[in-house]
């Protein structure tokens, strides 16, 4: 094993542990009398991991290249996305309104 192969276990170890620590603490805050700030985010996450109806997603915006500080007065670090992959599954489970350019895809889901 060398440095590189070292370092992408241990970043994904690490990476996954945070996840799911994070993802238990919003499903069941710790303590008799959780932090109230806690409690609201934990409700919020809770009412994300249920069906929407699309009546009341109107739309989403996905853009292609994100930017992003990884800490202050770093310079921008881009991300992309295939956003051909999200419109392929997305016709896999429904037939959704798209428009798209060159920088996003608008996904609609009720339009009054």
């Amino acid at each position: 094993m060398n440095k590189l192969e070292f370092t992408k276990i241990i970043k994904e170890v690490v990476s996954q542990s945070a996840i799911d620590d994070t993802l238990e603490t919003l499903n069941d805050p710790p303590g008799r009398n959780p932090d109230k700030k806690l409690l609201v985010q934990s409700e919020w996450f809770k009412g994300l991991n249920g069906p929407f109806e699309f009546k009341r997603i109107e739309w989403l915006e996905l853009p292609n290249r994100i930017g992003h500080k990884p800490y202050e007065n770093a310079p921008t670090q881009f991300k992309t996305q295939d956003l051909s992959r999200i419109i392929e599954q997305l016709n896999v489970i429904g037939s959704f309104e798209i428009d798209s350019d060159s920088e996003s895809i608008t996904i609609y889901g009720y339009k009054p």
